[in-house]
């Protein structure tokens, strides 16, 4: 299956197979794989009479910073998932697919989740992301959980603080959590009491900062079903 585009209804439709599967029901669109195809909609022969359906602003950098693309959907287009009960992250650029309210998602049972941000940064540069980590153990009432920080391929011994935002696949928050202190390797460990659901496939924005700035991953966690 592929995208496509209903011309009378200026709808774009995006089915379950073109995305990621991260783990259990959260699911990933790269939204720089999703405007390529658009605009090999747009060139082929039978598209090229219809209307753009988005505006793309490439990656640029500033000072050896690459900061990310931008992608805005136009001319009345708006986007539909195929219909279910899963989450989509969108990745790879600053968008507004996920905007109900003016338009741009036609919204059903699928949870769209964001991941814009002001100064977006590519991380996948040169083969070495810069990348915040996340290691997770659970046992049955106790969250442990690792954090730290890698740019070019090295662990930041000196990182400043470290904050998880932890939610359930349709998007809501469960807790937030910036209470731990770097230790001499430069991890961050915390300790939660907090009961999760068995087999639900959470996902967690681990934000990590230091001298160099401020580092957003999100990381997918499913827990294992209680027998």
């Amino acid at each position: 299956m592929a995208i496509s585009i209903n011309r009378q209804t200026y709808v774009i439709s995006i089915p379950k197979a073109d995305l990621s599967l991260i783990t259990g029901t959260l699911y990933e669109l790269d939204t720089d794989d999703f405007r390529k195809e658009l605009k090999g909609i747009e060139s082929s022969e039978d598209g090229i009479v219809f209307p753009d359906t988005h505006n793309h602003s490439t990656e640029y950098s500033v000072a050896g910073v690459t900061y990310a693309r931008a992608i805005s959907l136009i001319n009345k287009h708006s986007v539909t998932f195929e219909d279910g009960q899963y989450s989509v992250i969108l990745t790879g650029s600053n968008n507004d697919i996920w905007d109900i309210e003016n338009k741009k998602l036609n919204q059903n049972q699928v949870q769209v989740i964001p991941t814009n941000s002001a100064g977006l940064i590519r991380t996948d540069v040169a083969e070495k992301p810069t990348e915040a980590h996340l290691s997770v153990a659970y046992d049955d009432t106790t969250i442990e959980i690792g954090i730290w920080l890698v740019r070019l391929g090295e662990t930041v011994l000196n990182p400043t603080s470290a904050t998880v935002n932890w939610y359930k696949s349709d998007g809501t928050l469960v807790f937030t959590d910036n209470s731990s202190s770097p230790d001499a390797r430069g991890q961050f460990e915390i300790g939660r009491v907090e009961a999760l659901d068995a087999d639900e496939a959470y996902y967690v924005d681990v934000i990590v900062a230091d001298s160099q700035g401020v580092v957003t991953t999100r990381r997918g966690v499913t827990t294992v079903a209680t027998i």
